[in-house]
């Protein structure tokens, strides 16, 4: 069983960025935003694999975000790259996130202040 959407955090920003997250979307969290409560929670829910998908609300935050995701990518998740359409690097990310072995990308219009038909 595979959950193609899936998010958690760096330990040191999870409890953070859920506390934001349940208040700016009024839903309550099913664990504690870290990777280990992920897959405590996948395996509760009989989930073998989960994709996560992190966003970057600032292009400051795609390396330091991509970083941590690809050290803590293994077999239980997998995660796309963070990227940011206002990053003046984007397109030497992207080749970075290939080069890496990402999947795919993640962008978020709401939280990254973008229209997705813009021909940007």
């Amino acid at each position: 069983v595979v959950d193609f959407h899936a998010h958690c955090f760096a330990g040191s920003i999870a409890a953070k960025a859920i506390a934001e997250l349940e208040k700016g979307c009024n839903i309550k969290a099913v664990h504690d935003g870290t990777s280990d409560g992920l897959k405590a929670y996948m395996a509760r829910c009989g989930v073998d694999k989960s994709v996560v998908l992190p966003v970057a609300t600032k292009p400051s935050q795609v390396s330091v975000i991509n970083a941590w995701a690809k050290e803590t990518c293994d077999d239980m998740l997998c995660f796309f790259g963070a990227v940011h359409p206002d990053d003046e690097n984007f397109y030497d990310v992207v080749a970075k996130l290939k080069a890496d072995g990402f999947k795919g990308v993640k962008f978020h219009p709401d939280y990254q202040r973008f229209m997705a038909d813009e021909k940007e």
